[in-house]
């Protein structure tokens, strides 16, 4: 009778383990599933930021290779709202024209854009039109 008692406290302790260890297997899983996403959301946004950035260096050598362009007339802007802004651009323009620049890839891709900053002339246009089909094709993917 004894040992018949212990098999059955066996049996039990045996189910008893059997659902502690599904249990932990789901909550395995789940810290699984919450590290992958969080590992996706990384490179994802860490994808984006050196991609916004290679926009903005592009958007900033459009403007500064002409005469008349979006950086030129931003400039004047600037100046005109009596900024203390010189052109050609020093040292800390530079910096001033990458933050604008950014400033202007990151509403064109994720917005429409608020309009402060416009291309002025051809290769500028169509430099933003493959930026806004981009933007949209994004959006188009990211909403399935």
């Amino acid at each position: 009778i004894t040992k018949l008692y212990k098999m059955i406290r066996l049996f039990r302790l045996a189910r008893v383990l059997k659902m502690y260890n599904k249990e932990a297997t789901k909550s395995m899983h789940n810290r699984a599933k919450i590290q992958t996403a969080l590992v996706r959301t990384a490179f994802f946004l860490g994808g984006l930021a050196i991609l916004i950035h290679i926009l903005a260096s592009i958007w900033i050598s459009l403007g500064l290779a002409g005469s008349r362009t979006w950086l030129t007339e931003k400039i004047a802007g600037l100046q005109g709202s009596g900024e203390d802004i010189e052109f050609p651009p020093e040292l800390t323009m530079h910096f001033d024209s990458y933050v604008i620049s950014l400033y202007f890839c990151i509403q064109t891709i994720c917005t429409v854009g608020y309009g402060d900053v416009n291309p002025t002339n051809t290769r500028e246009r169509i430099f933003v039109c493959f930026l806004m089909f981009g933007g949209a094709a994004a959006f188009s993917l990211a909403a399935g």
